[in-house]
């Protein structure tokens, strides 16, 4: 019997990646429009006579310092909350690189070769996979190649119900593994790592004892005992016995993020008819986009009317997998540098400002005697606090936000310390290099001169 599992739904998956953007977006915007007119509408409704007075006394006075640095502790927040967001991601596509996959998807072509109706019958089979084959693995620079039913990172489904020699089964105990068909060097073309026994190959053609290989998760369920090699599994009370010749590592057939499942392969020869193996899959020296010309050459010459799709090397077959989470990575990543931008410069601008409006008190306190540390001190100390709290409050908006992105997470929690540390010292470095510009400028102020122009 065979289960053909389809893929499952992720409406709600792809609804919460477009709310996560939209609030990213939303929120950049909301910063620049909020930091932009917040001090234009303050200013249209400051009474003229409030203005002059304030200039004239040399400072902003009023409200006006305590919603600037409202703004700006705002900002610093913002940042921090989509920087955190980006942080998340960014670790996410690292563990899911750094995940063992079970084979080798580098420099390696991957078309898919439908079979024609002229190719029913499975006795025409053989001659059409074996000319392809062979036309193949003469070009120079192939290392190998060969047929599959399903490459790895596609397939959910094609199982099929089985039962192991002397193992007692329950009512309602009907375990199903993937089932996997490839021409005899599928398995070593892929490069999938073998633990135990050996590989199919040429020796497991359509006279031979029926081979079968299974990955690490069946024997670890199925066949407890000191090796699975010589045990026999059979699909169907009217099918044969397969004997186990080989145990290979679990290959990720259903992408990163699902358990692992108890897995089989068998060759195309020794196979179901009902499994048509359609994707050719060749390894080659160097890029494997360079050798799809040629491969498809020799496939039309060995049937002018065959038709070929879907030509694309291994490493982006399983790029497409996470292509949503590079997608929403990338955005995250130029939201949070912009929202860094607005933030350092708003820190920058605020105390620039602040240096000009009290040059006269510094000037006065350095006549007195105080330092140029004393100065840099004073004006690093607003801009300090300033982050602090900014970074505070965006540490709190952070943690409630990033519960929504869980779903979207591998290998790293949602309330990741480590990156909310690197962020916030991220954060805190560029914010004080951005204080740090106007209060050196604020040390260098001669008092003479400011005493003099006042």
């Amino acid at each position: 019997m065979v289960r053909v599992h389809p893929q499952e739904h992720r409406e709600s998956t792809a609804l919460l990646d477009w709310r996560l953007l939209a609030f990213a977006g939303a929120l950049s915007i909301a910063t620049g429009l909020l930091f932009s007119a917040g001090p234009a509408l303050q200013s249209a409704h400051a009474p003229t006579a409030d203005v002059l007075q304030q200039h004239a006394r040399g400072n902003a006075g009023g409200r006006s310092p305590s919603f600037r640095d409202g703004l700006v502790v705002l900002q610093v927040a913002a940042t921090l909350v989509l920087l955190v967001a980006a942080g998340l991601m960014l670790r996410t596509l690292a563990n899911l690189n750094a995940v063992e996959r079970g084979f080798d998807a580098d420099n390696v072509l991957t078309m898919v070769v439908p079979l024609m109706p002229k190719y029913a019958d499975p006795s025409k089979r053989p001659a059409f996979y074996d000319g392809i084959i062979a036309g193949v693995r003469a070009l120079p620079g192939v290392r190998a190649a060969a047929f599959g039913s399903l490459l790895p990172f596609q397939g959910t489904g094609n199982t099929r119900l089985f039962s192991v020699e002397g193992r007692q089964t329950r009512p309602g105990d009907e375990p199903d593994a993937l089932f996997r068909i490839g021409t005899a060097d599928y398995l070593q073309t892929l490069r999938v790592t073998p633990v135990e026994g050996r590989l199919l190959d040429a020796r497991d053609g359509a006279d031979a004892p029926r081979a079968i290989v299974v990955n690490e998760t069946l024997a670890r369920q199925f066949m407890p005992g000191p090796s699975p090699l010589g045990r026999r599994i059979r699909f169907d009370p009217r099918e044969p016995w397969f004997t186990v010749v080989g145990v290979v590592k679990d290959v990720l057939e259903r992408g990163y993020e699902r358990e692992s499942k108890p897995g089989v392969y068998v060759t195309s020869s020794q196979g179901p008819r009902f499994f048509p193996t359609v994707n050719l899959i060749v390894r080659v020296d160097g890029d494997p986009l360079r050798y799809a010309p040629a491969v498809q050459r020799i496939v039309r010459a060995v049937d002018p009317d065959q038709p070929i799709r879907l030509i694309r090397p291994m490493t982006e077959v399983i790029a497409l997998t996470v292509g949503d989470r590079r997608q929403q990575t990338t955005l995250l990543v130029v939201f949070g540098a912009l929202a860094l931008i607005i933030a350092s410069l708003g820190l920058y601008g605020l105390l620039a400002q602040t240096v000009s409006a009290r040059s006269r008190e510094i000037g006065i306190r350095m006549a007195l005697g105080a330092t140029w540390r004393n100065v840099m001190r004073m004006v690093m100390s607003r801009g300090v606090a300033l982050i602090a709290a900014g970074v505070g409050i965006g540490a709190v908006l952070a943690w409630s936000v990033t519960r929504a992105m869980e779903t979207l997470l591998y290998g790293v929690g949602a309330a990741d310390p480590l990156t909310f540390a690197l962020v916030a010292t991220l954060l805190a470095a560029v914010s004080a290099v951005a204080c740090a510009i106007p209060a050196v400028r604020a040390a260098r102020v001669d008092p003479m001169l400011v005493l003099r122009e006042q």
